[in-house]
């Protein structure tokens, strides 16, 4: 009879661990989805703030989303979600026919929580590069 109590009693401590650590895994994986609309702004030109909200959805290891600010709404490209950081594009495109210009920016971040903490990095109307550090703040 001991045998079998210690026997029974090693499969519960075994099923235990099993079900902590599935519990364990399954908290990790929603503490690391970027999912959700994130809000944040920045100063721009001339002490102008600007305002943006970016739009995630992260299902089956695939990224996606869009960018919405006063130039309008435009989807990311080149998304990747890895650990904690988080990377897109933007691609925009302003004018008209011969004068069209395409405006490209680059977003990288750190998840924690509830914030995406990182930088965007483009070139604006006149060529010249920029960079602009954000903090954004998940408000679903």
């Amino acid at each position: 009879m001991n045998i079998v109590v210690f026997s029974l009693s090693n499969h519960i401590r075994r099923l235990s661990l099993f079900a902590a650590a599935a519990l364990a895994s399954a908290f990790a994986a929603h503490a690391a989805d970027p999912s959700g609309e994130w809000r944040f702004s920045v100063e721009g030109d001339e002490g102008r703030v600007l305002s943006a909200t970016v739009v995630l959805a992260y299902e089956d290891g695939k990224l996606e989303g869009f960018v919405e600010n006063r130039a309008g709404r435009a989807p990311i490209s080149e998304a990747r979600f890895d650990g904690d950081h988080v990377s897109f594009t933007v691609v925009r495109e302003f004018g008209k026919l011969w004068r069209k210009k395409k405006f490209v920016t680059r977003y990288t971040a750190t998840l924690a929580d509830d914030t995406l903490t990182g930088t965007i990095r483009g070139k604006g109307r006149d060529d010249k590069p920029f960079t602009v550090e954000f903090v954004a703040k998940r408000g679903d």
